[in-house]
């Protein structure tokens, strides 16, 4: 039974311009359901659609998914529509679809091959298997629970933990729904957390965080923020409440858990700790590694987070505010992330999903979840602006990044400070 996709390199033979068509929003779509930036699968269809010959080509896309306008070879204004029906991080697959528009748009390869290539990256399977996935998010917790200001039982707690929750609630597939698996995973980490703490003494601060963080939507936030910043303002919206909806749960099961067993095993709450740098490093890679990014990104990916860690942990020791030093953290981590996705040639978002983790704020947040969910509702008010505000500073900082580079990108040719400009007025003459 021959697939969808060659069913459509048929049909691209027969009409070139209804086959470019299908070519390059099926490309969206799969850039969508590995959870592109709207923007991106916008600009990338938009180009291969100019490189391609496609007349008056007008795309628009949603995270619902994307649709065309266009005149077809006899003449007739078309539009062409395809839906996205499932999402998952993967920044390889990406990474991949962003090299092969920059291929069609220098007309390297035929509509033919495009097509192939196309058929190869979707039915690639992930570059790491679930199994390998929840190992991952259990050494990520650990590091995160280091970050934090936990010691080598909180550490190892962290780990023992986020490897039991994502064993049960992925692993066995009880729920798969968004939000509620989300919702379940922060309960079941926070039960499995205080039962521990009925046999050993520590600090459950570092290693429910930890154990929470590990299941972060980093995609979705940075998403929000370059589509905003793209001026998607509503796709841009829309990722942004998903994102604030998947850590609203995964913080509100940690509290159901906490409210139901009371504060019988609560520790004090604790100050957040400096970071560690070098565990930001493998915190960062490997938080990479389990959104599923190139291989030979993953090194980068880890530098990008401890260089955050390290501008944030300057930033406090000279005595400013935390907020102050996530905000510079940030930009650190945009800057560095538009460096070294022209080095690897791959999209930003790659660098930016891992170099933001040693940046958030989750201690905060779940010092204000205790105390909402224990009823200390005057308590809960400073952490939670702390926790807020923090967001805020790193969402400033990318911002800011981005829109100058955005910038930069679009009249780089008319700002004096690049050499295109010169090169270009001598051409003319002065």
């Amino acid at each position: 039974m021959s697939s969808p996709l060659h069913t459509i390199m048929n049909r691209a033979t027969n009409s070139p311009v209804n086959g470019a068509i299908e070519f390059i929003v099926n490309a969206g779509r799969v850039l969508l359901e590995s959870s592109a930036e709207v923007y991106r699968v916008q600009d990338t269809v938009q180009k291969m659609g100019n490189a391609l010959g496609v007349d008056k080509l007008e795309s628009y896309v949603t995270p619902a998914g994307v649709f065309v306008s266009y005149i077809d070879g006899e003449g007739n204004l078309r539009t062409f529509f395809r839906r996205v029906a499932k999402r998952q991080v993967n920044l390889d697959r990406i990474a991949a679809i962003n090299h092969l528009s920059r291929q069609v748009a220098r007309r390297d390869i035929s509509l033919d091959q495009a097509f192939s290539e196309l058929k190869e990256i979707e039915n690639t399977p992930p570059l790491y298997s679930p199994l390998v996935k929840l190992y991952i998010s259990a050494v990520t917790a650990a590091g995160i629970a280091a970050i934090f200001g936990g010691g080598w039982t909180e550490c190892g707690l962290a780990l023992l933990m986020a490897f039991l929750a994502f064993l049960l609630v992925d692993g066995t597939k009880v729920v798969a729904i968004n939000y509620l698996r989300e919702l379940l995973l922060g309960a079941v980490g926070t039960g499995l957390v205080l039962a521990a703490r009925t046999t050993v003494n520590f600090d459950i601060g570092p290693v429910v965080v930890g154990v929470l963080l590990s299941a972060i939507p980093g995609a979705y936030m940075v998403n929000s923020v370059r589509d905003i910043i793209a001026g998607d303002l509503i796709s841009g919206t829309i990722r942004g409440l998903e994102s604030s909806g998947l850590t609203a749960a995964l913080f509100g099961g940690a509290g159901i858990t906490l409210a139901l067993v009371g504060t019988q095993y609560l520790s004090e709450p604790v100050e957040p700790q400096s970071p560690i740098i070098a565990v930001s490093f493998f915190v960062s890679a490997l938080f990479s590694v389990y959104n599923q990014a190139p291989p030979r990104t993953v090194v980068s990916a880890g530098l990008t987070g401890m260089l955050s860690a390290t501008i944030l942990y300057l930033t406090v020791a000279k005595g400013y505010t935390l907020i102050l030093g996530m905000f510079w953290g940030a930009i650190a981590v945009a800057v560095a992330s538009e460096v070294l996705a022209r080095i690897h040639l791959v999209p930003v978002t790659v660098f930016i999903v891992g170099g933001f983790v040693p940046l958030i704020p989750g201690i905060w947040f779940f010092r204000a979840t205790q105390f909402l969910f224990t009823g200390n509702y005057l308590h809960a008010l400073e952490p939670l602006i702390v926790g807020v505000g923090g967001i805020a500073a790193v969402g400033a900082g990318v911002a800011i990044v981005t829109a100058v580079m955005r910038h930069w990108k679009q009249n780089r040719w008319n700002i004096r400070l690049d050499w295109r400009y010169w090169k270009k007025r001598v051409n003319r003459g002065l």
